[in-house]
């Protein structure tokens, strides 16, 4: 896999992904924000996104690694917003221990 950084501006968002044979299996889009909730600087995470035939292997949990690894040096959290009822979603970020907020 090959970490590829689209796009930046100032350093307050970023869209990465991963491709693999030059081809894109998946991209993340985050942005630097305060977070008034937490009274932090927090890396609001908009999306993960994996091609539908790459999904299960791994894609994903590599992505929301770098977003840690990148984030740790300038945040204090990373937010995530996941819609109620959406089971699928909370167990995603679960597994690289990622804890939720009410």
């Amino acid at each position: 896999m090959t970490l590829l950084s689209f796009s930046r501006a100032a350093g307050v968002w970023d869209l990465f992904g991963l491709a693999s044979d030059d081809v894109v299996c998946g991209v993340v889009c985050v942005a630097i924000a305060i977070s008034t909730f937490m009274g932090a600087v927090v890396a609001k995470l908009d999306d993960v996104s994996v091609k539908a035939n790459d999904c299960g292997v791994g894609i994903g949990t590599a992505l929301l690694e770098q977003l840690k690894s990148n984030s740790e040096k300038i945040c204090d959290a990373i937010d995530v917003g996941v819609h109620l009822g959406e089971s699928g979603g909370a167990q995603f970020y679960e597994r690289p221990r990622l804890r939720g907020v009410e």
